[in-house]
């Protein structure tokens, strides 16, 4: 495994201790396989440099939704930089496993809105960079939801222009039919990002019940041993008192010989 902070990564087994510690936030917690065996990641234990727990999420070959969940926290917790590299990362990573491009458009989704964080946090400093950033981002948002040709609503040349005595209906036929067809694609594109938006959902909600339940168990097994650990320092407590009555007896035994 790569070499990343064992602090944050708990075996999800049932071990000696629980995997995912009692303050840690449920919805911070990822869930992963490595050699064959289960494992959790706290996201509040994450560095700032991201570029350990990409090596993490690589050599386990993770699902596209902990690559997400790990680029979205670093977001919330104000390094866009480092969710950048994260999805940068996982769109090279899922490309080279042969996912499509459309199955990737919640990866140039959070780009964009990363890109446009760094506009706003340099936009007074240096507005020449934080152009750059708004152009990425609208590079990035014409990849989910294409382009739209401007070109084909200017207005036509004053010598080609329709009088103005052309009928109304007519207009409507050879001029309004394009942008409707148009507005139609559009519309189609905006409901299957929508589906894929909600399949994503579907995805990370899952994840999380799946993450509560764990949660649940490994509490109860802490729960468990904690009684289990109690009972036993009980029996020790008997135990050494009985041995220390045993000595005393033979002691006195020996004593009363003499």
């Amino acid at each position: 495994m790569p070499s990343v902070s064992t602090a944050s990564i708990r075996p999800s087994g049932n071990t000696s201790e629980p995997t995912i510690p009692i303050s840690a936030n449920r919805s911070s917690v990822i869930c992963f396989t490595f050699l064959g065996e289960d494992f959790t990641y706290d996201l509040d234990t994450l560095e700032q440099d991201p570029r350990q727990v990409v090596e993490l999420l690589k050599a386990t070959e993770s699902e596209r939704g902990n690559w997400m969940m790990v680029g979205a926290h670093y977001r919330r917790a104000g390094n866009p930089s480092a969710a950048i590299s994260i999805m940068e990362n996982l769109i090279s990573f899922m490309t080279a496993q042969g996912m499509p491009e459309s199955d990737l458009k919640p990866a140039y989704l959070l780009l964009s809105g990363c890109e446009t964080d760094l506009a706003k946090r340099v936009k007074s400093a240096r507005p020449n960079d934080a152009e750059g950033h708004y152009q990425r981002s609208q590079r990035l948002l014409q990849k989910v939801y294409g382009t739209f040709d401007a070109s084909a609503r200017k207005e036509p040349p004053e010598n080609h222009r329709a009088p103005v005595s052309r009928p109304q209906h007519e207009r409507l036929t050879k001029e309004g039919t394009p942008l409707d067809a148009r507005l139609e694609r559009e519309l189609r594109s905006l409901r299957k990002e929508r589906n894929e938006q909600n399949t994503l959902l579907a995805e990370l909600r899952a994840a999380k019940r799946k993450l509560e339940a764990d949660f649940g168990y490994e509490c109860r097994g802490r729960r468990r041993l904690l009684r289990d650990f109690d009972d036993l320092q009980k029996e020790l407590t008997a135990a050494r008192k009985m041995e220390n009555e045993a000595l005393g007896q033979v002691k006195r035994e020996v004593d009363a010989r003499t």
